[in-house]
């Protein structure tokens, strides 16, 4: 009897762990992507001039094991995207999702930008994975120089044109010249 005794104090201290899930894997979190918003220059570039905009984005995924009955299961996990930036001028928006635009704003100063998505899981995921960031580093410029590209033959689809009067015969009075610019950051 004390044989049985001694047995039953053994198995009684030894942990039962019910395991549900495996160890959670890393959330994985692509590199930045990113194309500015413009037609002067490459879309890919990380050199913008002020006022311009830039769409950024990022692709997730996250799979952990659940034991189903006697076997394991991939289930994916949610992550939440949530973006910001750093260095001042630029604004984002929207700040959750896969997906942003940045606008980097008016300032009369170049300024190192750096645009951060944070990948977490959110509340009730089936494992709390630690959070995954990424960066990338946007340089705004303040431009140096604008150059006349050309000259608008016809502007008269403009949205905002210029006030033209009439004379009493029925005749304009006024002039107008609408010029193609190109302004270029150093």
């Amino acid at each position: 009897m004390a044989w049985v005794l001694s047995l039953l104090f053994f198995v009684s201290s030894v942990p039962v762990v019910a395991a549900s899930t495996r160890p959670a894997s890393p959330i994985m979190l692509s590199d930045i992507s990113h194309s500015v918003d413009s037609i002067l220059g490459p879309p890919d570039r990380t050199e913008v001039a002020i006022g311009e905009s830039a769409s950024f984005w990022v692709s997730t995924e996250d799979i952990d094991e659940v034991l189903a009955g006697e076997s394991w299961v991939d289930v994916s996990d949610y992550v939440e995207v949530t973006w910001s930036s750093s260095g001042g001028g630029a604004t984002v928006y929207p700040v959750v999702g896969e997906y942003t635009s940045v606008y980097f704003d008016l300032s009369a100063n170049d300024e190192l930008i750096t645009i951060i998505a944070e990948a977490t899981n959110v509340p009730g995921a089936v494992a709390a994975d630690p959070a995954v960031q990424r960066q990338v580093a946007m340089a705004k410029k303040v431009p140096t120089a604008i150059n006349v590209i050309g000259i608008l033959e016809d502007f008269s689809d403009d949205p905002d044109p210029i006030p033209f009067t009439e004379d009493g015969n029925g005749g304009v009075i006024g002039a107008a010249t609408a010029f193609k610019l190109q302004v270029q950051p150093t």
